[in-house]
């Protein structure tokens, strides 16, 4: 997204293997009725044991929980992937 005024949430993505990993980094929240709220993309670089915040937008949403789901595509494809549920307050 290129709006840099826009609130956002910050996502963690964790490289847990024992090597670097390069690609493109893909965050998306949705909520339960799996609705897109937010994306955001990047070139990235994570060295092995590592982790990279990422700031997804939130403009327009509802406050409330939401699930964030976080992957890595290499050139050989999908290296890594994380779900997890996060909470969202565009009020603050």
């Amino acid at each position: 997204m290129t709006d840099e005024g826009a609130p956002r949430v910050d996502v963690a993505f964790i490289n847990n293997l024992p090597a670097a990993v390069g690609g493109t980094l893909y965050c998306v929240l949705y909520n339960s009725a799996h609705q897109v709220g937010g994306v955001s993309s990047g070139k990235v670089l994570l060295p092995m044991n590592s982790q990279i915040i990422s700031g997804v937008p939130v403009s327009g949403l509802p406050s409330g929980v939401y699930t964030a789901e976080i992957f890595l595509i290499s050139p050989s494809g999908v290296v890594l992937s994380q779900t997890y549920e996060i909470r969202v307050d565009v009020n603050r």
